[in-house]
């Protein structure tokens, strides 16, 4: 896997594992939004750390083992000689809590298990997806990074943006404790998107592609590879000239929709209601979409502007909005519009009145088209199902768009989504026909 402006991170991290043989232990984490490169970068990490006479000892956490007691010391000890997996088991065997704390001669235990096993030979220690840890694990892990200044052991931890109190006790319980890094990573920059398209494509179409690309993910590593391997599936196809323009398809699809499960689940009822809305909400005057749990609206908005979904409280392209359309059964489909309808009470009487004065403009071929443009439905698509040219398509939205004042599909009206949320689901049949987008 090729890294792209993580030169610096790596540096940093070889820097502090030389100091690990010479009790000079540390704790890292490495902290960023959905698929921006973390696991890539332990693995990279962790990989060239192996061949440097460290003892390696690493564990990625499944979310469906979060509730699990103790299951992330279990896997990170399936690598360990047998006695030291049998002194953790035996110290965490009838565990007493307090106050729903792991009591504290067991976090002891465990951590002089670590601690003797790095007397041998120096530990690295790599979790990845902490934040799906269980609470017995995640205690025991702080009280050894507690103990690690003067030890022969580095842990490093791979950890995702969360909103709320998730996991706070990690973020809190590392800040005051001075051997502690944090390393951040964020999408790339254009320029790394340029590079990270010229080690998949030739130098010529990375150049050439990259700035749709960039628009497209907001720099997202995983994203942007996706394009790449897009262009390439369209290129090798036979009988056809490789295309000129950036190819949205497939890949690319399928990658949004790994980047939405990859979410919390506040963040993740938040994508699916911004995909049936069109927008995130805006002002106090709208309530939270259903799901989001009272976590605050702009913050999990700000958590995926940052993975490179949403620009601005919309979808960065059309193609990621429809794969999350895609995703949703009929039944999760309905429910932000059944909200969407149910909190539009509390938008003010004049504010309701001039979008439906503006609708009133539309003649009722024009209300279709613009209804199932605002779900994220492709011209395409639209054609096929109203059963007309995707030039008359063209042509309605360019009237809707006059009558409306607005510039792009997504401004479309709330009243307009409302109208489609009594009509036919976005029907999973259209998705592959939306995904095949080139950007002109």
């Amino acid at each position: 896997m090729v890294l792209v402006e993580r030169d610096r991170q790596l540096a940093l991290l070889s820097h502090l594992l030389r100091g690990c043989p010479h009790d000079a232990g540390s704790v890292v984490v490495v902290s960023g939004p959905v698929a921006v490169g973390k696991t890539e970068l332990l693995h990279t990490f962790c990989e060239k750390a192996a061949g440097a006479g460290i003892r390696f000892l690493g564990a990625a956490v499944p979310p469906a083992r979060r509730h699990q007691p103790f299951g992330l010391l279990g896997r990170l000890l399936n690598g360990a000689r047998t006695p030291y997996a049998q002194r953790v088991d035996a110290a965490v065997t009838d565990t007493r809590r307090t106050d729903g704390r792991v009591e504290l001669l067991v976090r002891e235990a465990v951590a002089r298990v670590f601690l003797d096993l790095s007397a041998a030979e120096p530990l690295l220690i790599g979790v990845d997806d902490v934040h799906h840890a269980d609470t017995e694990s995640l205690q025991c892990l702080l009280h050894l990074a507690r103990r690690l200044e003067r030890s022969r052991i580095m842990l490093v931890l791979g950890d995702q943006d969360r909103t709320g109190s998730a996991h706070s006790e990690l973020r809190n319980g590392l800040t005051p404790h001075v051997h502690c890094r944090q390393i951040r990573l964020g999408p790339l920059s254009r320029d790394g998107v340029v590079a990270l398209l010229a080690h998949e494509l030739d130098p010529r179409v990375a150049h050439r592609l990259a700035p749709g690309a960039f628009a497209a993910t907001g720099g997202n590593p995983l994203l942007v590879r996706a394009l790449a391997e897009d262009w390439q599936a369209s290129a090798g196809s036979a009988g056809r000239e490789p295309p000129f323009s950036l190819v949205v398809a497939d890949r690319f699809a399928e990658r949004v929709v790994n980047c939405l499960h990859r979410l919390e689940p506040e963040a993740l009822a938040l994508a699916r209601a911004v995909a049936v809305r069109g927008e995130a909400p805006r002002t106090g005057r709208e309530a939270a979409p259903a799901g989001t749990g009272g976590t605050g609206t702009r913050a999990l908005t700000r958590l995926l502007e940052g993975s490179g979904l949403l620009h601005q409280g919309r979808y960065r392209h059309q193609a990621a909005r429809a794969a999350v359309l895609g995703d949703l059964d009929s039944r999760d489909r309905a429910e932000p519009h059944r909200h969407t309808a149910r909190t539009a009470h509390t938008v003010d009487d004049g504010t309701r009145r001039r979008a439906t004065s503006r609708a009133a403009g539309l003649s009722a071929a024009e209300h279709r088209v613009g209804s199932l443009a605002a779900q994220g439905h492709s011209n395409r698509q639209i054609a096929e199902r109203l059963c007309i040219t995707v030039s008359t398509v063209e042509q309605h939205l360019t009237q809707v768009y006059r009558k409306l004042q607005v510039k792009r599909r997504t401004d479309l009206p709330v009243s307009l989504r409302l109208e489609e949320a009594r009509g036919p689901a976005f029907p999973r049949s259209a998705v592959p026909q939306v995904r095949q987008t080139v950007c002109r």
